[in-house]
């Protein structure tokens, strides 16, 4: 009998131990596909903005930063600090110093800085250092003070298109440094520079404009100077220059406009008639030998010469037939006060880069007389409509805005930029600037379709579920609750998958409940009867003791029943 109750016990003990561990897993599981749940719903919030910010600010240098900073607290520019400009003051943060007023960043560094009168005094070593700079403007400022020795503005970029430091007050010599073979347009005119031009001048084989002009500068032009080959206009005037013009001259066959006015220069003036586009020369206020070169005594006749359609040149305009010498009154409606040439033999104005229209009375967008540069410097202004038509990586009306993606990479290399700055990107690319993948796609490549077609992934226009897509996803559907599938095809029951399996919890953690409550029960109950079993078994009276006592005396069979009642009792336990 104590066997059976030993069994009993351990069977409910094992049967409820098994429960439990069941009840466990379950839990566990359950436990898992909810965080399973929240974790992908994270991701698909957070994971790829996060991604595309980290990147970006560990490409974006902090020496950008600090430069910005050093500029607005260095101590003679008060006015800079004290002025309205977004950001400028010492009160604005530090950390987001490309939304400062005048500076526009791209991701991976400053790419414009256009601070252009704003009585600036004094400028940082470390503003000369923002390799990603595309342009450099501090025109119209007062800043004192010469350049540093080393400069690397622009050296990240493929191309550097202004460098704007006119009407200052900067000495000393200009640095070779500056002479980078991306720079379009340099301007440094009125200023105290002095010394000669760097005799690596001829690296800037991309120059269109180059503006010396009312400086302190002397000496000879380097011998590299010829070989600025695309270079369309150049004012040295008010300089100290001397020396003969290089014969080489004739050949920089872009030139079409030059001041060589109150200078030193001597010797013959070199033939310009290899020059087919020269609309304005200004050679008065120097020491040059000789008559007029031939080509001038073309101009001032009107002629034309090997067929070449000439412009008239500074004191002379056209009178609607030739080209002749200005009195006190100039017929010519496109003159240079208009910003344009009257071009011989025809009625037509030939525009300077920065004007457009019949008369060349138009400036083109983003321009005026102090900014001679068209279209920002970053494309063409088309004379005949001012359109500017854009360098590649920029876009807008102006050509003033990057496209999305940066100069360098412009739609992160999946798309075109188009006119106005925008991209239009690969079918399976999306955002603005392309990096990100389009509806439908996912994968580090974007090269994986979500399941049910790009179209309708995920039978998402019915609301059943939507794609894991984007740079981190896998393509695999998510559904909504009610519905289940490999594409969230189908209705699940009205519960829902996440609340079955929620109830299915809580009943086992009933049954684990109930099991507990039973091995407790079971154990005590067990422990009653077994004491009750050993207390009447240590009462029984041996069945050899009663029969020694013979059968005839009553006193011996009344214990005898007794015995065998107790044995009975004892047995029924």
């Amino acid at each position: 009998m104590a066997q059976n109750i030993s069994v009993g016990l351990r069977s409910l003990q094992i049967s409820s131990v098994a429960i439990f561990l069941v009840a466990c897993f379950v839990c566990q599981t359950f436990a898992a596909r909810g965080r399973d749940i929240e974790l992908r719903s994270v991701a698909l919030e957070r994971g790829e903005r996060a991604i595309r910010n980290e990147l970006r600010q560990e490409n974006f240098p902090l020496s950008d930063r600090q430069a910005l900073i050093d500029l607005r607290n260095e101590p003679t520019n008060t006015a800079l600090r004290e002025s309205d400009l977004n950001g400028w003051s010492n009160d604005f943060p530090d950390e987001v110093t490309c939304q400062w007023a005048g500076v526009t960043c791209s991701a991976d560094g400053i790419i414009t800085l256009q601070l252009a009168g704003l009585g600036i005094k004094k400028l940082p070593d470390s503003i000369f250092q923002l390799k990603r700079c595309t342009i450099f403007d501090f025109r119209d400022n007062e800043i004192v003070g010469t350049l540093p020795a080393a400069i690397t503005l622009g050296d990240a970029r493929p191309t550097f298109s202004a460098f704007y430091l006119s009407n200052n007050q900067f000495t000393g010599p200009i640095p070779n440094s500056l002479m980078k073979s991306n720079l379009k347009n340099f301007n440094i005119s009125r200023n105290h520079f002095d010394g000669t031009l760097p005799s690596n001048i001829g690296n800037m084989a991309e120059l269109w404009v180059l503006d010396v002009s009312h400086n302190n500068l002397s000496g000879q032009l380097p011998a590299s100077f010829v070989q600025l080959g695309q270079m369309d206009t150049l004012y040295l005037n008010s300089n100290q220059f001397s020396g003969s013009l290089l014969p080489g001259l004739s050949q920089m066959s872009q030139l079409s406009r030059i001041d060589l006015s109150d200078n030193d220069f001597t010797g013959s003036f070199p033939d310009l008639i290899a020059l087919p586009t020269l609309n304005y020369l200004n050679i008065t206020g120097n020491l040059f030998d000789g008559l007029a070169p031939s080509f001038l005594r073309a101009y001032s006749q009107g002629g034309d010469i090997s067929g070449v359609t000439f412009r008239c040149l500074l004191f002379f305009c056209f009178d609607g037939i030739e080209c002749v010498l200005a009195d006190a009154f100039c017929t010519c409606p496109c003159s240079a006060t208009n910003g344009g040439d009257c071009v011989l033999n025809s009625l037509e104005c030939a525009c300077l880069p920065h004007r457009w229209g019949p008369n060349c009375e138009n400036f083109c967008p983003g321009n005026s007389d102090s900014f001679v540069v068209a279209c920002s410097g970053r494309g063409t202004c088309v004379s005949a409509t001012g359109v500017c038509s854009c360098d590649t990586g920029y876009g807008g009306s102006q050509c003033q805005t990057e496209c999305p993606g940066g100069v360098a990479n412009p739609c992160s290399g999946f798309g075109t930029c188009n006119a106005d700055a925008t991209c239009t990107c690969q079918y399976n690319r999306g955002g603005d600037n392309c990096f990100d993948c389009a509806y439908g796609f996912a994968g580090p490549n974007c090269n994986i379709e979500c399941l049910g077609g790009v179209a309708d992934p995920c039978s998402s226009s019915k609301g059943q579920g939507f794609c894991n897509g984007g740079l981190i996803g896998d393509g695999r559907c998510v559904c909504n609750a009610g519905y289940e599938g490999v594409m969230c095809e189908r209705e699940a029951n009205d519960l829902g998958v996440d609340e079955a399996w929620l109830i299915v919890g809580i009943i086992l953690i009933i049954l684990f409940v109930v099991a507990v409550v039973l091995i407790v029960v079971g154990s005590y109950y067990g422990w009653r009867q077994y004491n009750d079993y050993q207390e009447l078994k240590s009462k029984e009276v041996p069945m050899d003791e009663m029969r020694g006592r013979g059968s005839d005396s009553d006193e011996s069979k009344d214990d005898s029943k007794v015995g065998t009642k107790r044995k009975e009792d004892i047995e029924d336990i």
